[in-house]
C-alpha cells in the first residue's frame, strides 16, 4: 500500500469517525428534545382538562363525583384523553379512542395515589403512544386520573428522517474529503517521487557527483532534499578517498614488491655475484619487507579504526608513559636531542600502548624532519581540565598550504617525500587521540619547525592512591618550563 493511499485512508477514516460521533450527538440531542415537546405537551393537555373539570357532592355526607367537560374539545387526531375514578374505572374517553381505551399501569396508579403523574410508553393498536397519567385532587384527596396520550409516530419517522439524511451527508462528504485527499496528498508527495526517480538514476549510474535540485521551499520535502544531497556528499567524499586510499596502497605496496622482485631476479640470472653484491640484494630485499610489513600493519590499525573496533580503557598515568616514549627515543637519532621538560602527575582514561604509540608516532615525526643538532622537545601541562602533550621540533616545518592535509591517508607534503615513509602515521595518530575523547592541534611554519598538540580530558583533579607513583626523572633530563 503506497503512503499516498495510507494517507488518504487514514484522514478518510479520521474525517469518517468524526462525522459519525457528531451524528450520533446530534441525533441524541435531537430524540431527546423530541421526547421533552411530546411530554410538555401531554402534560400542557393534562392540566386544561383537570381546570375544566367540577367536583360534585360534599364530603362525607356525600360522596365526590367528578363533573366532566367536553373531552373532545382537548383532542386532537393525534391527542387521545381518559378521565378515571379513583379505582381506575373509565369514566370518559376520547371520540378518537374508539373502542380502545388507554392502559392504566401498576406503576401510574401508585404514583397516581401518591400525588405524583407518571409517564408511560406503550402501544396501542401498533402505535407508539406516550402516556401521561396525572391525579385529580380535591384536598389532597385522589377522586381520579386524567390520562392524556400522543403519538409517537411523527417523532419516529422525523428521526429516521433525520438519521438517512445524516448517513448520506457523512457518506458523501466523506467521498468529497477522501478524493480530496487524494489529490492534496498526490500533490504533495510528487517532490518525492522525484527524489525517488533521482535516487535510483543516481544509483543505477553510479554518478556520486549528481545532486538533487536545490529545494525552493524549506518545509520537510524541502529539507529531505538538503538532506540528501548532503549525504551525496559525504558518500562522494567517502568513495573519492576509499578510491584514493587504495591507489595509494596499491601504490605504497608496489615499489618494495619491484625492488624485491628485481633483487630476487638478479639473484637468479647471476648465481656467481659477488658475495657483497648478493648482501646487498639481500639487505635491500629485508629493507623493502619490512617496509611493507610496517605498511600492512599501519593498513590494518586503518582497516580496524574504520570498522570502528576500539580498546579497553582504564586509568593510565599519562606523565609516565610520556617518561618512557622519551627514553625509547633517545637512541632513534643521537644526533638530535630530545629534551623532556618538567611534568606533573596526569592521570587519563585510556589505553597505555596506545597512548604510547600515539606519542611515539609524533616524537619519530619530529626527529625525522629535524636535521642533526636540532631538538626536540616533550612537555605536559595540565589546565581547564585538559591534559596537553605537546612535541616541538626545531625541523623543516610544514607549508600552510599542507597543513590542513597532512592528517589525510597517504597525503605527504613534497618536503615529506624526501623522508620516505607510508603518509599513515599522523591518521593513525589522529584516530587514537579521538578514541581517548581528544583530538591534536598542530602549529607550524616553514623553517622554524612545527608543534603538535594532543589534547586530553582530564579523568581526575587528583592521582589515586592506587595508581603506583612514577620514577623520579634523572636531573640531567630535566629542564625549567618556561
Amino acid at each position: 500500500m503506497s503512503l499516498r493511499l495510507r494517507l488518504t485512508l487514514f484522514f478518510a477514516l479520521v474525517l469518517a469517525v468524526s462525522l459519525l460521533a457528531f451524528s450520533a450527538l446530534l441525533y441524541v440531542m435531537l430524540d431527546h428534545a423530541l421526547a421533552l415537546d411530546v411530554d410538555s405537551s401531554i402534560a400542557s393537555k393534562a392540566e386544561d382538562v383537570a381546570r375544566t373539570s367540577r367536583i360534585r357532592g360534599e364530603y362525607p355526607l356525600q360522596p365526590r363525583r367528578i363533573r366532566l367537560p367536553r373531552i373532545d374539545a382537548f383532542a386532537a387526531p393525534e391527542i387521545y384523553i381518559q378521565l378515571l375514578d379513583a379505582e381506575g374505572a373509565v369514566v370518559d374517553r376520547s371520540a378518537n379512542l374508539g373502542e380502545h381505551h388507554l392502559p392504566l399501569t401498576d406503576e401510574a396508579l401508585a404514583s397516581g395515589r401518591q400525588g405524583q403523574p407518571w409517564y408511560d410508553t406503550i402501544a396501542l393498536d401498533g402505535q407508539p403512544l406516550r402516556v401521561y397519567t396525572a391525579p385529580l385532587l380535591v384536598d389532597d384527596d385522589v377522586i381520579g386520573f386524567i390520562q392524556v396520550a400522543r403519538s409517537l409516530s411523527d417523532n419516529e419517522q422525523t428521526l429516521a428522517h433525520v438519521q438517512r439524511l445524516l448517513l448520506i451527508c457523512d457518506a458523501l462528504v466523506v467521498g468529497g474529503a477522501a478524493a480530496i485527499g487524494w489529490v492534496l496528498a498526490r500533490a504533495g508527495l510528487r517532490p518525492l517521487d522525484r527524489v525517488v526517480e533521482a535516487a535510483r538514476a543516481i544509483g543505477h549510474s553510479g554518478q556520486l557527483d549528481r545532486r538533487l535540485d536545490p529545494p525552493r521551499r524549506q518545509d520537510e520535502v524541502g529539507r529531505l532534499v538538503a538532506t540528501f544531497n548532503e549525504m551525496l556528499d559525504r558518500l562522494e567524499a567517502m568513495f573519492n578517498a576509499q578510491r584514493r586510499f587504495v591507489a595509494d596502497a596499491s601504490h605504497e605496496l608496489r615499489t618494495p614488491l619491484t625492488t624485491i622482485r628485481g633483487n630476487v631476479d638478479l639473484l637468479r640470472r647471476n648465481p656467481t655475484l659477488p658475495p657483497e653484491d648478493v648482501q646487498e640484494a639481500l639487505a635491500d630485499i629485508a629493507s623493502e619487507a619490512e617496509r611493507m610489513s610496517r605498511l600492512v600493519t599501519e593498513l590494518l590499525r586503518l582497516a580496524r579504526a574504520d570498522a570502528g573496533v576500539g580498546f579497553a580503557r582504564e586509568p593510565v598515568r599519562l606523565d609516565t608513559v610520556l617518561r618512557d616514549v622519551h627514553r625509547q627515543v633517545q637512541r632513534h637519532k643521537p644526533e638530535t636531542r630530545v629534551r623532556l621538560e618538567a611534568i606533573a602527575p596526569a592521570l587519563v582514561l585510556g589505553s597505555r600502548d596506545a597512548l604510547q604509540e600515539l606519542l611515539l608516532i609524533l616524537v619519530d615525526n619530529g626527529l625525522k624532519y629535524t636535521p642533526p643538532g636540532g631538538e626536540v622537545v616533550l612537555a605536559l601541562h595540565t589546565a581547564d581540565g585538559w591534559h596537553r602533550v605537546s612535541v616541538s621540533d626545531t625541523g623543516v616545518g610544514i607549508d600552510p598550504a599542507d597543513l590542513p592535509h597532512i592528517f589525510e591517508r597517504f597525503y605527504r607534503a613534497p618536503r615529506a617525500r624526501q623522508q620516505g615513509g607510508t603518509g599513515l602515521g599522523l591518521a593513525i595518530a589522529r584516530w587514537l587521540a579521538e578514541q581517548h575523547d581528544g583530538r591534536i592541534t598542530v602549529e607550524s611554519a616553514p623553517g622554524k619547525g612545527s608543534t603538535f598538540t594532543v589534547w586530553l580530558p582530564v579523568l581526575d583533579a587528583t592521582v589515586p592512591a592506587a595508581v603506583a607513583p612514577a620514577p623520579p626523572i634523572p636531573q640531567e633530563e630535566l629542564t625549567p618550563v618556561p
